[in-house]
């Protein structure tokens, strides 16, 4: 469909624009299937809302369908795909040896992040560190602790 309307494009600009026209079509899909659920309902207010048993948001029954064999497909095919596998073991290594390094030195961390510990307690601090770094500042700050060469 997309290789249709649009000839010319390859390779990844191809699959940036064939992946848009497939959440398109998911949106249009659960917009039109809802308002159809909200409209045979009769709903018209949220108190109608709460009081309807059955799921009024959804997918149509086919969409429904294809949405589940495509997670089928990505569990089987890209989620558990060796190379993604992989990372995942590295990311989780490197992950642990930032935590467990901030857990045995808590001086490694900004002060006000320190500061924080007595609250929330030093694990709950250094997790939330850890998990509002970017991928990008995380593999750095591993370099920084971990490579000699890498400068602090």
């Amino acid at each position: 469909m997309v290789a249709h309307k649009h000839p010319g494009l390859r390779g990844e600009r191809l699959i940036y624009q064939t992946i848009s026209h497939l959440i398109g079509v998911l949106i249009l899909d659960l917009v039109t299937e809802t308002t159809a659920r909200l409209e045979a309902a009769g709903i018209r207010t949220l108190d109608h809302v709460r009081a309807h048993a059955a799921n009024l948001v959804g997918f149509s029954p086919q969409r429904a369908e294809q949405n589940r064999s495509l997670k089928r497909f990505l569990r089987q095919k890209l989620y558990h795909h060796y190379k993604v596998e992989r990372m995942r073991l590295k990311a989780e290594r490197f992950l642990t040896q930032l935590f467990e390094s901030y857990c045995a030195c808590p001086a490694l961390l900004p002060s006000a992040y320190q500061a924080k510990f007595a609250e929330h307690g030093r694990e709950r601090v250094i997790c939330d560190y850890i998990a509002g770094m970017t991928d990008r500042y995380a593999l750095d700050e591993y370099k920084r602790l971990f490579d000699p060469y890498m400068r602090v």
